[in-house]
């Protein structure tokens, strides 16, 4: 596995392997060949291929290093496509002219996986009026096109001022890695899509008698409207109040209305329904 999370893995297979386009070896030679296959983080294929000669071979284990090197072991019967000029040991040994069981050659081979290489990303989400910045890396010659006729042959092109109509998917053609090519796609949005992040997350408990002063306004952040003040266009709720009398007592019943539902009493008013109701609380229990 690889430090992103890609998987790679190998065995030896006899039919039913479908290797992919533009890989080491697409076509398989006769008895066992090896195989190698890439998965990426979703669990898709990336790329499979054969791996040997003419004669059986059989990988056994594969491993990668920080570079994206993948090493690839196993043993093989085979003369030919296995080893490369310049190496430890360029021939099969022992040196036979046809198959035999359980005897074999070991081989060590290292390939550069390419497709990990190059990368491409963006800024998005980015508001509209603002700059999109698109990165691409790991080759020599860049070729971008995306929505509303975009192209571009920069590694790393902008868009100022971007609209909507910048939205959808960019590709990026990148050449120049050691002979082969590798087309990146990625999506951008334009627009404001990130929800506001409170400045307080818990605002206080509003109360109070006659005159309530309110002092934490809510505040929010927004990356493309900045600076959010909280406003309503439905009032606070009034507490309107009722002197009943039960018993011979008089008592007060509140009850919670939105606005306008009953004739509601002004602050004054209220201030002076409250001093009465404590008057007649205070004589009641006098008497």
């Amino acid at each position: 596995m690889s430090k992103n999370g890609s998987i790679y893995f190998t065995g030896r297979v006899e039919d039913g392997f479908q290797p992919t386009e533009n890989v080491f070896q697409r076509t398989k030679n006769s008895g066992t060949e090896s195989y190698l296959v890439k998965f990426n983080t979703d669990g898709q294929r990336e790329w499979a291929t054969y791996f040997g000669g003419e004669m059986a071979d059989n990988a056994f284990q594969t491993c990668l290093d920080d570079n994206s090197n993948i090493y690839l072991a196993g043993s093989t019967n085979s003369k030919t496509n296995i080893s490369t000029s310049g190496t430890h040991q360029e021939n099969l040994y022992p040196n036979k002219s046809n198959y035999q069981p359980n005897t074999g050659d070991a081989f060590l081979i290292k390939f550069k996986d390419y497709d990990s290489n190059s990368l491409i990303s963006s800024n998005s989400p980015v508001c509209i009026g603002k700059t999109l910045e698109l990165k691409a890396s790991g080759g020599t010659n860049y070729s971008w096109t995306g929505p509303n006729g975009f192209s571009s042959t920069d590694q790393n092109p902008t868009i100022v001022n971007a609209t909507t109509a910048n939205s959808g998917e960019y590709s990026c053609l990148i050449t120049g890695i050691g002979g082969y090519n590798d087309i990146k796609k990625i999506n951008v949005v334009i627009g404001d899509v990130e929800a506001p992040v409170p400045d307080i997350i818990t605002l206080p408990t509003v109360t109070g008698d006659c005159t309530t002063t309110i002092t934490t306004i809510p505040t929010a952040t927004d990356e493309c409207a900045g600076s959010i003040t909280g406003t309503t266009t439905n009032p606070l709720h009034i507490v309107y109040l009722e002197l009943i009398q039960l018993h011979g007592i008089i008592m007060m019943e509140t009850e919670i209305l939105q606005p306008k539902i009953k004739p509601l009493l002004s602050a004054a008013n209220l201030c002076q329904l409250l001093i009465l109701y404590k008057l007649f609380a205070l004589i009641k229990m006098q008497n």
